[in-house]
Parts: C-alpha cells; sequence; structure tokens
C-alpha cells in the first residue's frame, strides 16, 4: 500500500488497511496464532505463502517442503529483542540482598552472567538454528555453516536496510480494534 511508516498511520489509512485486510479474509486460511501454527499448516499443505515472525525455511525444507522467506520491495517487519537489568534496587527484596566485595549485588552478577551466556557464539548459533532468526553475535558466523549463513541473510549487506524496525505506535489501540474487527469478520465468514 505504499505507506512509509506502518506504525503510525492515519484514520483513513488505517480504514483503507482494513478494507485491504476484509478483501483477503475471503482467502486466509487463518490468522496467526503463533506456536508453530504456520508450519504445521504448512506441512499439511493447507498454505502455499504466510506470514511469520520468523523465518522458518530452514524447518519446513528438513522436512521436503520447499519454502523460502522474501521480503517484498516495500520492506518487512523486523526487530531486535534485549535484555536487561533493572536499575530499580527496591522491588523484590533486592535490596536486603548483601553485595560483593566491589559492591555488586548477587542478582546482577547473576543477570550478566546470564546474558553472557545467551549471546554467547554458540548459544546464538543454536538459537539460530532453533528459531530461524539471526544471531545477534558476529562471533557467531565461523561457527555457522554457508547454507546458513544464506539462509539467515548474513551475506546480504542491505538486508537489515529492508526492514522496518519496530517503532511506537501512537494509536495503538486503533491497530487492535482494526484487528479484532476483521478476525470476527473472517471468524464469521468461516462459519
Amino acid at each position: 500500500m505504499g505507506y512509509s511508516n506502518v506504525y503510525n498511520l492515519t484514520r483513513p489509512q488505517l480504514k483503507q488497511v482494513k478494507d485491504k485486510l476484509l478483501e483477503f479474509n475471503r482467502q486466509a486460511a487463518t490468522y496467526y496464532a503463533g506456536g508453530g501454527d504456520e508450519i504445521k499448516l504448512a506441512l499439511q499443505g493447507e498454505v502455499v505463502a504466510f506470514n511469520g515472525w520468523y523465518d522458518p525455511s530452514a524447518q519446513l525444507k528438513a522436512k521436503g517442503k520447499n519454502f523460502k522467506m522474501i521480503i517484498p520491495k516495500e520492506g518487512a517487519v523486523g526487530m531486535f529483542d534485549s535484555y536487561m537489568i533493572a536499575s530499580d534496587r527496591g522491588h523484590s527484596g533486592y535490596e536486603k540482598e548483601p553485595t560483593g566485595k566491589d559492591g555488586v549485588h548477587r542478582h546482577e552478577v547473576i543477570a550478566h552472567q546470564y546474558i553472557n551466556h545467551q549471546i554467547s557464539p554458540e548459544i546464538q548459533k543454536e538459537m539460530a538454528e532453533i528459531t530461524g532468526l539471526s544471531p545477534a553475535n558476529i562471533e557467531t558466523l565461523p561457527l555457522l555453516s554457508r547454507e546458513q549463513i544464506i539462509e539467515l541473510h548474513l551475506n546480504e549487506p542491505d538486508y537489515f536496510d529492508r526492514m522496518l524496525l519496530w517503532d511506537h505506535m501512537p494509536r495503538k489501540n486503533l491497530y487492535l480494534q482494526l484487528l479484532d474487527e476483521v478476525r470476527a469478520d473472517w471468524k464469521a465468514q468461516a462459519q
């Protein structure tokens, strides 16, 4: 539809989106509910194209289905997950915990250990293999096969330039209302 900022659509633009989604309802097998539904439907031959949160191509290829993730010329939604450590020590009894000689609480040490474990090249490799998501640590690349690097688009310098990264949605309630109305229409048609 050519919108440059999908996170801040006007009411008339949202109306256009809703009208287009209502048209698609006649062709939609289902709406994404998470938990690998799209993989199950693809394996059953129920869908030939779908939108998902990650690239399940490798999982589907391993089971004999030839799917490939593509990014339309308009771009695709992208996001970065993160790990955080609470800065407010006044909750959960945190302030009662003794600090070490360096003044650091045991919780902080454990949190850093956990984060370092999660972003380690070995764990990032496992995460990429399980989820189809790109690793966050560049030191993971030598652990990946050439095929994995290609499947994860890590050999495409402009890949992330084509991503529309998640942004603040000042009227998120309108988006949710639109989605509820479209899903209700789809359910009514399915009966």
